[in-house]
């Protein structure tokens, strides 16, 4: 399977997400930081999975409109991509409502936060990525010597791959970055609603007179 080939990718992902999510410096009076270091950690590599996935189902689907040759390891990737595709959604659809629970807690709004930012700056990644080449297999469609390409069909087949991998993952990061938008409405309405204490005037403090010095009166002289 073409999939497993992201295996090792999808470890290192998994580590990467482990160490930003789960911050051991934050108190943890209620202890719920594993289950929310947990779900945030399966949702990112889900995300990451169904990406991956995504673009092995799509390269597998335009190689099969390739020429007159065999095309079992293009069927084969495309059957596995979309198994892999509906686990790693299965995976997100039931963790990321859970992950959203718990973020009434000061831990599981840090790690669902933290999750949101790093899944989207991940698929901006990606998107840029896929993007980038979309936009150079337009030039090859129409110059495909120069920029390498065998035919114009080539360089179709790669702008149609491309660019189903850039709206997908333009997709993921608007619905996160939509996410990351309401947690910073909910911070600044909430600190709106905090009223400051009102400050006490401060105590004047009284100075003290000086003390006088007592004189001693002179005793008048007794009449004799």
């Amino acid at each position: 399977m073409e999939i497993l080939g992201f295996l090792p990718l999808i470890v290192v992902l998994a580590i990467v997400a482990v160490v930003i999510l789960g911050d051991r410096k934050e108190p943890d009076p209620q202890r719920d930081r594993p289950l929310a270091v947990y779900l945030g950690t399966a949702c990112f590599v889900g995300v990451a999975m169904l990406l991956m996935s995504v673009f092995v189902v799509v390269t597998g689907a335009t190689s099969i409109t390739e020429g007159a040759r065999n095309h079992d390891e293009d069927v084969t990737g495309l059957v596995s991509g979309l198994i892999v595709a509906a686990l790693a959604a299965g995976v997100v659809r039931f963790h990321l409502p859970q992950l959203k629970s718990v973020s009434d807690s000061p831990n599981g709004l840090r790690v669902f936060t933290r999750y949101v930012y790093i899944t989207s700056f991940l698929a901006l990644l990606v998107a840029l990525g896929t993007a980038a080449t979309a936009a150079f297999a337009v030039y090859g469609t129409v110059a495909p010597e120069t920029a390498n390409y065998d035919s114009w069909a080539d360089a179709f087949r790669q702008l149609i791959s491309m660019g189903v991998m850039a709206a997908a993952s333009g997709l993921v990061l608007q619905w996160h970055w939509r996410q990351a938008t309401e947690l910073r409405a909910a911070e600044t309405s909430a600190g709106a609603e905090v009223e400051p204490e009102p400050i006490a005037p401060p105590t004047p403090v009284r100075k003290r007179a000086p003390a006088k010095t007592a004189t001693a009166k002179k005793a008048a002289p007794r009449k004799k």
